[in-house]
């Protein structure tokens, strides 16, 4: 077991890919060759995109990662068409490539693939010191 370790991603660190229908974000992980942050010990892909309207888009995504995203502005439909609005989570099933279409007011999501940890979730209670 590793000790807790934390660090900060500052703006100044997150690449920027400009493309013809879309802005990605690279917060973490390889997106068409840019190199994200390196989040040290959870190897993970964490994609800031932003849709023009009806446009697409397609991300290779390895076989053994889990992957899911957050939408936070406009509309959409993933997979075999399913449609998706704003402020909703979206989990993924397996595959190799990650497709989806923006409606007509464009589409803002994060995209998040890992490999699964299989670690039990520790619950209880949150403590602060003030």
């Amino acid at each position: 077991m590793m000790p807790p370790a934390y660090f900060d991603i500052k703006r100044n660190m997150i690449k920027t890919v400009g493309e013809e229908d879309a802005t990605s974000r690279i917060i973490s992980g390889n997106y068409n060759g840019v190199e994200g942050v390196n989040t040290k010990y959870v190897q993970v892909r964490i994609f800031d995109i932003s849709l023009k309207p009806d446009k697409e888009v397609k991300i290779d995504i390895a076989d053994e990662l889990l992957l899911f995203a957050y939408f936070f502005e406009g509309d959409g439909y993933f997979g075999d068409g399913e449609h998706v609005e704003n402020i909703t989570v979206a989990i993924f099933g397996e595959g190799d490539t990650f497709n989806g279409r923006s409606g007509t007011e464009g589409l803002i999501f994060i995209l998040f693939a890992g490999k699964p940890l299989n670690e039990p979730v520790a619950w209880g209670g949150f403590n602060s010191n003030e």
